[in-house]
């Protein structure tokens, strides 16, 4: 049902990177596992190698002040995510806006330890 999207909410993840515990590999394979959901986020590698999610259905918050415009807002919103090496698994760094509850997925799987830029 497409009306519980509008209920939804995103979380700015500018930069923020986790470390996931597993090999670059098997870390690409699950983070893109963890952050999908059906209809509502979408994790894919484009042509050019980079991993991208777009958050379809995302209503904008100021939108709630003329419930009519709920009807024309909805937007995708795209994410870019960069998989690196680090100490202790790899470093997943997401750049963009991605769902909320995708993100939860995400910092469930990690390790939440700090990693210096």
């Amino acid at each position: 049902m497409g009306h519980w999207s509008i209920l939804s909410s995103m979380d700015q993840m500018e930069g923020r990177t986790y470390v996931v515990p597993l090999p670059m590999d098997e870390a690409v394979v699950a983070v893109g596992y963890a952050l999908q959901s059906p209809a509502r986020v979408v994790c894919e590698q484009t042509p050019d190698g980079r991993y991208v999610t777009r958050t379809v259905k995302h209503t904008p918050s100021w939108a709630f002040l003329f419930p009519i415009l709920l009807l024309f807002v909805r937007k995708t919103k795209t994410s870019e995510l960069l998989f690196a090496p680090v100490e202790g698994g790899t470093g997943v760094t997401i750049y963009g806006a991605i769902d909320t509850q995708a993100a939860m997925r995400l910092r469930a799987m990690t390790t939440l330890a700090p990693v210096a830029q």
